[in-house]
Parts: C-alpha cells; structure tokens; sequence
C-alpha cells in the first residue's frame, strides 16, 4: 500500500500579471500527479481586476490541442491586497508525464501587480510504463 503524499510546488514567484500570456508551466517528470489546488499570493496590491485561467497541454512544450480553463480562473480584484492568497482546492485534475499545466492571466490586471504561483498536488502512483508518451532507455 502506498503512502499518499501530497505537497505544494512553486511554479513562480513575482510574475507579472499587468500583461496576458502565459505565466507559469508544471508538469510532472515520471509519476502522473492530481492537481488538488492553486494558490496565487498577492505580493502587491492588485490594481484593477484580473484572472489567472489553469490550461492543460496535452503534449509538454507545444500548444497544439491545448485546453482552456480545465478549471474555473482565480479571480483577482482591487479587494486583494498585498499579503492575501486568493486559492482553489478540490481541483481533481490528472496530469500525466509528457501533459504539461500552463498557468494564464487570459484578463490582465493593473500595471506592476505581482503574484506567486503556488500548486497542491498528489502522486496517483501510476507507473511510468503506463503513459504511452514515456519511453524507457537501455
């Protein structure tokens, strides 16, 4: 029987979320993971309103066939101040080696607003061999 281990990952600090695009990226190297959560930590205060969209890319690296909003955005307004961390939980999203979650302010907030992107995730202790984008080397 497996020990559940379920932890937090920084997927970046101080990122800019004056301007749309993509923020942040994770994705897990051998075992494939459940996203439990995301907190995103208000480092100043937040301008005007914004949203920070979870997407999925289904092959790592390229956006061909990726997937917007596999969860409802975190929305960011003039109430969270520096200090606040604005989170989702119960998120219950598979990602497998070779997937790859992309993190995007699809709304952008006000000029010099900073966030930390930080994610709860668990191992579902699948094996490696198990993902058809894995390969073995001799």
């Amino acid at each position: 029987m497996y020990a559940h281990t379920q932890y937090e990952v920084t997927v970046g600090k101080a990122l800019d979320i004056s301007a749309t695009g993509d923020k942040g990226d994770w994705a897990p190297g051998l075992i494939p993971h459940y996203l439990r959560g995301v907190a995103v930590q208000i480092t100043n205060d937040v301008g005007a309103t914004g949203t920070i969209n979870i997407d999925k890319r289904i092959t790592f690296g390229t956006d061909t066939g990726r997937i917007d909003n596999i969860a409802l955005p975190i929305s960011l307004t003039t109430a969270h101040t520096g200090g606040k961390i604005v989170y989702r939980m119960n998120l219950n999203v598979l990602v497998r080696p070779g997937e790859q979650l992309v993190f995007a302010a699809d709304d952008a907030a006000a000029a010099g607003d900073l966030c930390n992107i930080i994610i709860y995730v668990e191992p579902s202790w699948a094996v490696p061999a198990e993902s058809p984008l894995m390969v073995a080397t001799a």
